[in-house]
């Protein structure tokens, strides 16, 4: 090639080291264009969502439900009154209502065997229930959020990844046109340049959709839709690795709301199992009333108590029901801090495993990619290459940059689900890996 024709090259916007390449250097910056209005921060996006979900409205209310359930168990029963008239209407003496009595009465029901304290501790439960589940679910809805963030953060990315690929592509079809234009055959390189452009093409294509698709279903979120959202600017970084201390990790396992959800179940049934015991002892009813005589005008007191015979009915039977369902609880119980356990055993190696990859493919491969094309290059402004040399390298390049990206966003979704597992509500700021600009 003659040095005209490679300088000209060299002019031209793409067949150089490309940006993305430098953006890696400490961090990725994955951004479409300029900032824009609709160009959103993390933050912004949880919440929108948070606000504008409806199944965190319903568990709010939820939770103001059991509250005030909680506040009626602790409620005495109210006593009753009873007005009576006797001996009056009847025959003889008793035709009119010169005999006649006349008995007012106050009925107080007393729960015996703590069924009023066993009642009331079921409704604060019901109410723990309530604000577990509502724990539970913003936890899993904060973790959605930051999926389909990283997922559209990993969209723009592959976009504009793609897009400097074509303008380099474009680059090389106009050099090797360019010699046809002098008089010097394109040959192969004329052809390899065409299917170059057309995959690129093809690869910007697919990029745009996946765009499209990761704006769409991050709005989505919020009920919105894709032209709401012209991109997230936030950067995924190279973070350090968690501690690798899994009796810590447990521990906070079980300080999250999924794995004391378990152990109000198992709390909840046991104080079913108590109170179906309780209602074994039969309530207590005293009366108290005042009577008057309509002959002589006298009056007295009544006094009373009243008492269930537990002759046909003791409650062995619900008393059986409640003993079955609090073993079906705890096997439950178990089950589920047994999948919470494994999940986060799993989460634990993912993230370790996804930052081996990610620290390696940043650290090692990234810079011999770098370093070959650099020699690649060099070697094609001197002549030594030809152009087809010099794209192979520049696609080997593109393909490491692609490979970090994924690594990048494999490392984040795995760092997402473990905070899942653990009950992170919201998003921690990341911490970038030591040593990293």
């Amino acid at each position: 090639m003659s040095p005209d024709l490679r300088d000209r090259l060299f002019r031209i916007r793409g067949i150089r080291m490309p940006g993305v390449c430098r953006a890696l250097s400490g961090a990725v910056l994955i951004t479409v264009g300029a900032a824009q209005d609709n160009t959103l921060h993390l933050d912004e996006v949880m919440r929108r969502v948070m606000v504008n979900s409806p199944e965190l409205t319903g568990l709010e209310a939820y939770v103001r439900e059991q509250s005030a359930v909680a506040d009626q168990a602790r409620r005495w029963s109210n006593p009753v009154l009873t007005l009576e008239k006797e001996n009056f209407a009847g025959s003889r003496a008793y035709r009119g209502s010169a005999l006649a009595e006349y008995t007012a009465t106050l009925d107080q029901t007393i729960e015996v065997g703590g069924k009023r304290g066993l009642r009331v501790d079921l409704a604060r439960l019901g109410q723990r229930q309530a604000e577990l589940k509502l724990a539970v679910k913003r936890t899993a809805l904060a973790a959605e959020v930051r999926r389909r963030f990283v997922m559209l953060q990993l969209a723009q990315g592959q976009w504009r990844n793609a897009t400097e690929r074509l303008e380099t592509t474009h680059a090389a079809a106009e050099v090797v046109s360019a010699k046809r234009g002098a008089g010097v055959s394109g040959g192969p390189e004329g052809a390899r340049t065409q299917v170059s452009v057309s995959l690129a093409e093809v690869e910007l294509a697919r990029a745009a959709s996946q765009l499209d698709r990761a704006r769409e279903q991050l709005a989505r979120l919020w009920d919105g839709t894709g032209t709401e959202v012209a991109g997230v600017v936030e950067t995924l970084l190279l973070v350090a690795p968690p501690p690798g201390d899994e009796a810590a990790w447990l521990r906070r396992l079980q300080d999250g709301p999924r794995w004391q959800l378990t152990e109000n179940w198992r709390a909840t049934q046991g104080r079913h199992v108590a109170l179906a015991g309780a209602r074994v002892w039969p309530d207590l009813t005293l009366k108290i009333g005042r009577r008057w005589f309509e002959q002589g005008d006298d009056h007295a007191w009544v006094a009373g108590v009243a008492l269930p015979l537990p002759v046909f009915d003791r409650n062995r039977a619900s008393l059986r029901v409640a003993r079955e369902g609090l073993t079906r609880v705890e096997a439950e119980a178990a089950e589920e801090r047994r999948m919470l356990r494994e999940h986060l055993t799993v989460g634990l190696a993912e993230v370790k495993a996804a930052h081996v990859t990610a620290e390696r493919l940043q650290r090692e491969t990234l810079p011999l990619a770098r370093r070959s094309y650099a020699l690649v290059e060099e070697g094609y402004r001197l002549g030594r290459y030809e152009l087809l040399f010099l794209l192979e390298a520049q696609q080997t390049l593109y393909a490491v940059e692609a490979g970090v990206l994924d690594a990048l966003g494999e490392l984040h979704l795995a760092l997402i689900d473990l905070d899942d597992v653990l009950g992170v509500p919201e998003p921690t700021p990341p911490t970038p890996h030591p040593g990293l600009p």
